[in-house]
């Protein structure tokens, strides 16, 4: 099976210092839907520091563009980046903090909501360590004051570059022909929870991009608030 290139590329370059302070507001169910939906991709190997958890990016509103928060994850087979659109008043700054894979699966069992606290706002905080130590992310229900925080992961360790493995999107022309290619039938299983949480609640569709049977195939679903870009590895049968 190929695997997605995500290995760190040499750099003299440090890594910049992420914003401090609270980073977003965004519903309880959102962010645990969210979290969930990235969570099959990611890698559960420590030994891989920089892959082994959930890089989250906050982006601020411009002109150009919605506010959001990216959620990126790989296991070296796959990857998915999922944006979901920030409320307005959520008061978004620019960072970006990687959280440890253990830690997310704890924090979903923490954040699991209920109908009757699905749309908590949830405050995301980041506070700062000891240079060039892990900071902490603290997640704070604004209605009922409860919290949970978890250590990011050690500043040395930078997540790949993710969009220089996602194959462009393109559109099919009628006379071009139809690959065939060999796909894990586990990652397409996983690929149902990311689209419960992105794709559009009318149809349930994505969209398959193949440019050829040895290439990384890109799975692309929006419904509106959120869009989810997945890339999948082939495997020869």
């Amino acid at each position: 099976m190929h695997a997605v290139a995500t290995e760190p590329e040499p750099t003299t370059t440090p890594t910049p210092e992420p914003a401090t302070g609270v980073l977003c507001t965004l519903e309880r169910g959102t962010i645990h839907g969210a979290l969930k939906a990235v969570l099959a991709t990611a890698s559960a190997d420590e030994t891989r520091p920089h892959l082994c958890g959930v890089l989250v990016e906050i982006k601020a509103s411009t002109s150009a563009r919605l506010a959001t928060m990216r959620l990126v994850t790989t296991d070296g087979h796959r990857l998915t980046r999922l944006d979901v659109s920030l409320p307005t008043d959520s008061n978004p700054v620019d960072s970006s903090v990687m959280l440890p894979t253990a830690s997310v699966v704890s924090l979903l069992k923490a954040l699991s909501p209920k109908k009757a606290n699905a749309n908590h706002p949830i405050e995301l905080e980041l506070i700062p360590g000891e240079p060039r130590q892990p900071s902490t992310v603290r997640f704070t229900n604004l209605i009922d004051g409860s919290s949970t925080a978890f250590r990011t992961t050690d500043p040395d360790y930078t997540f790949p570059p993710y969009d220089k493995v996602i194959p462009a999107k393109r559109e099919q022309a009628e006379n071009e022909g139809t690959n065939s290619i060999g796909l894990n039938a586990r990652y397409l299983a996983d690929l149902a929870v990311v689209a419960n949480f992105a794709s559009s609640d009318k149809h349930g569709g994505v969209r398959l991009t193949v440019a050829g049977d040895r290439d990384p195939v890109r799975v692309d679903m929006t419904n509106g608030t959120a869009e989810a870009v997945v890339v999948i590895m082939p495997m020869r049968i």
